[in-house]
């Protein structure tokens, strides 16, 4: 799977094809052909996602420590504080409208749902591209957002279970 992967990377950088479709596409195709590598790349493609994951963080924070500290107007803070508390969690509400959920797991979603790690990539090509000060917001949203979800799934978690255990007690488990 390894090999595969830098065969997909060394063709694009030849033929100048886009990485993330073709890497999307490599891995659809192993997925559907075979299910075997998939099971067995699983464990050390998590691995590498997260050392990954947590190398762009690094890089994010590194780039954006200047100014990160630095004041900003009352209006940019309520942004922040908006773009973490109910941006996110409005749009997961609006796509599962209509999926005859029940209002707590919409909200649910919304809390745990997409985290949008593409905001710390998008953010770093921003900073370096010239937008300090657009840089410097999504640093600090980025931020509020590890903050605040990391710090609360536990507990919303744990209601969560609680609430649907005490509904449907057949379902409770360990």
């Amino acid at each position: 799977m390894f090999a595969l992967g830098l065969l997909v990377l060394a063709i694009c950088y030849l033929t100048g094809a886009n990485l993330f479709l073709a890497a999307f596409g490599a891995g659809i195709s192993v997925a559907t052909f075979g299910p075997s590598f998939t099971e067995s790349f699983r464990e050390f493609g998590e691995l590498v996602t997260e050392l990954l994951k947590l190398g762009a963080l690094l890089l994010f924070g590194a780039v954006i420590a200047p100014t990160f500290f630095t004041a900003l107007p009352g209006a940019q803070y309520a942004f922040i504080a908006l773009a973490v508390f109910a941006v996110r969690p409005l749009a997961v509400w609006l796509s599962l409208f209509r999926a005859g959920l029940p209002p707590q797991e919409s909200l649910l979603a919304g809390w745990f749902g997409p985290k949008g790690f593409a905001s710390v990539v998008y953010g770093l090509l921003i900073y370096q591209g010239g937008l300090t000060h657009m840089g410097h917001l999504i640093g600090l949203a980025v931020a509020a957002s590890i903050v605040v979800y990391s710090s609360t799934d536990i507990i919303v978690g744990s209601w969560f279970k609680k609430r649907y255990s005490d509904a449907n007690p057949a379902v409770a488990g360990p």
